[in-house]
């Protein structure tokens, strides 16, 4: 197995003529594992999701219709990018020599994963797993796999329909049994083994169908948290308790359930959008067919969803915001072309995009998605921002832990550690406005 390595941590890879790749800092060092041409088996792509593709791109030769691709990001969007850029046609069950191990062409098979589990990162390579989640993932196999599969003789699911490898609407759930092992299946079965064997991660092998509710849930929840929490600079647990976040979280939720309606019941064939007519507002095509309170990606489902997540991971840094936090200045200055470095795209973009083609107004989560952008660009400009200076002020004592010895302290005094946070940041505010002042008198003393 491959994990491609994150471009965050100063990897972002550009081929030279050396075999070697340009960092973000300007210097070239050498990769040895990156010039390789063996075929790869199983490729882990854990990079954001704006990187996915230039990250895979130097990879393609290395892969087949014997390979697997694990993606395991923020947001949705990436499989739907990458089938179109580079597999737009799955030749990989047609017949001949395709099928052969390790042939060239034809696509492989996908696995894709969503986790909440929390971790920040220390230093490079340095990872700290600050809350405890699980791992859940569906299978999204190509033709070779599904025609090995289908041509078995007495297969124990009998019915191609009963193997949801097979019926991408089945709700069984899937195991191994149902992907039996065989010079096809090997790479997509020996990945899914290794995943069920991750037991401290909690790992779930969920049916399509349900898979996507988790994805769609998960995705409601980074529309509204993640863009909040990095425009406004807090923890998760700022927004604990406070109405108007969740009238915004309120809101955005009403925009992903009706987004996420038209997708399922157009995904399962109840409902067909109308064509796009630019002469024609959103607001005037005919909605999908609503959704029962009861389903989880209902509005009151998905807002208290919401909510829950945010209880239980108030101590938490959105990764939105541990991106904006990690955004220095360009060193010639922004570009309009310049991509962002956060996911926000594959968020509220994804849920705006899903409802242009709907006929369905997203105007909260369209202007989250803007108010970010903007302040993305802002510290791409050199903007000040105070959020930046006082993170990493916080961050200098992270050996001890002092900021959460601060919140113990201040749940102790009856104080919520939001509130502690903000006086503590006023505090450093007043330190740094004196210290500036001080400095100012200084030069002019000296002049």
């Amino acid at each position: 197995m491959e994990i491609t390595p994150s471009p965050q941590d100063k990897l972002e890879i550009g081929r030279n003529a050396m075999g070697g790749a340009s960092t973000s800092s300007g210097t070239s060092t050498k990769f040895p594992d990156l010039v390789r041409n063996d075929p790869i088996d199983t490729l882990f792509i854990t990079t954001k999701a704006p990187q996915t593709l230039p990250a895979l791109h130097a990879l393609l030769p290395r892969l087949s219709s014997a390979s697997t691709i694990v993606l395991c990001q923020n947001g949705m969007g990436v499989l739907e990018g990458l089938l179109d850029k580079y597999w737009p046609d799955d030749t990989s069950g047609a017949s001949g020599s395709h099928l052969e191990l390790g042939s060239r062409g034809g696509r492989p098979s996908f696995v894709c994963a969503t986790t909440s589990h929390g971790v920040w990162r220390k230093g490079v390579w340095h990872f700290v797993h600050a809350g405890l989640g699980d791992l859940k993932f569906g299978v999204v196999p190509n033709r070779a796999v599904q025609s090995s599969l289908a041509a078995m003789v007495d297969a124990p699911w009998g019915e191609p329909y009963n193997n949801p490898l097979l019926n991408p609407r089945s709700l069984v759930s899937p195991t191994l049994s149902h992907l039996p092992l065989n010079p096809l299946t090997a790479s997509l079965h020996n990945t899914l083994d290794a995943l069920l064997r991750l037991s401290d991660l909690h790992p779930s092998w969920l049916p399509l169908p349900t898979f996507q509710i988790a994805q769609l849930q998960k995705l409601a929840v980074n529309t509204s948290v993640n863009a909040l929490t990095a425009i406004l600079g807090v923890h998760n647990g700022a927004l604990v308790g406070s109405q108007p976040a969740k009238k915004v979280i309120e809101s955005v939720s009403l925009e992903c359930s009706a987004v996420f309606a038209a997708h399922v019941a157009r995904e399962e064939g109840r409902w067909s959008p109308p064509p796009l007519d630019p002469e024609r507002p959103a607001r005037a095509h005919p909605p999908p067919p609503p959704l029962p309170l009861s389903h989880p990606l209902s509005a009151p489902s998905l807002t208290d969803y919401t909510l829950r997540v945010l209880f239980h991971t108030s101590t938490n840094l959105s990764s939105t915001l541990q991106d904006i936090l990690n955004t220095s200045p360009a060193p010639i200055g922004p570009s309009p072309s310049s991509p962002t470095r956060t996911e926000i795209d594959y968020m509220n973009g994804y849920v705006a995009a899903l409802g242009r083609r709907y006929g369905i107004p997203t105007p909260v989560t369209d202007s989250l998605r803007s108010l970010l952008l903007l302040k993305e660009e802002l510290l791409r400009g050199g903007a000040v921002d105070r959020l930046v200076e006082t993170r990493q002020i916080e961050l200098a004592p992270r050996k001890g832990e002092a900021s959460i010895f601060r919140d113990s302290r201040a749940r102790s005094n009856g104080e919520k550690p939001a509130y502690a946070r903000a006086r503590s940041q006023e505090g450093l505010r007043r330190k740094y406005s004196d210290r500036r002042s001080r400095e100012e008198r200084e030069r002019q003393a000296g002049g």
